[in-house]
């Protein structure tokens, strides 16, 4: 096989971890937010077994999960929300870490809202493709500073 004939796909996982601590302090609960950008992993697969291996096995994530778990084994309330595009790997993945989860952790699993969206924008097109680019028009419409305000004021006098 010629060389220029060779081709090679690669899978780019990228995630971030949003951590949010809260403690009784004297005076009152101190909150404390950190969001960690994770590194590009690179998959061999979009299977949620891959996803899996890569996240938290991964000389790179790996340990900063694994301590994300201790915390959450010395927590009083643990909540887990999980935002992912609609593949069904990342499904399965989420029913499995629902299922390792604690009885008394919280869990939430949405869909991305740009891929909701993006959802929802196909449906429209596939019932009234011209009803998408009125809908934006008005969205347009409506968003431009005050001349919304100032059309509606004319029209209604007299």
């Amino acid at each position: 096989m010629p060389r220029t004939a060779e081709t090679s796909v690669w899978h780019v996982l990228v995630a971030r971890l949003r951590l949010l601590i809260a403690s009784k302090m004297p005076g009152g609960c101190r909150t404390f937010s950190y969001v960690f950008v994770m590194p590009p992993l690179i998959l061999a697969s979009t299977g949620a077994a891959s996803i899996w291996h890569s996240l938290f096995f991964s000389q790179l994530t790996g340990p900063l999960l694994h301590a994300v778990s201790m915390l959450r084994r010395k927590a009083q309330v643990v909540i887990d929300l999980a935002e992912t595009d609609g593949a069904y790997a990342n499904d399965k993945l989420c029913a499995h870490l629902f299922a390792e989860s604690s009885p008394a952790t919280l869990w939430e699993h949405v869909h991305c809202s740009l891929h909701a969206n993006h959802l929802i924008e196909v449906a429209i097109m596939a019932v009234n493709p011209q009803l998408l680019s009125k809908l934006y028009s008005l969205t347009i419409f409506f968003r431009t500073n005050g001349y919304y305000a100032k059309m509606t004021r004319l029209l209604t006098r007299p």
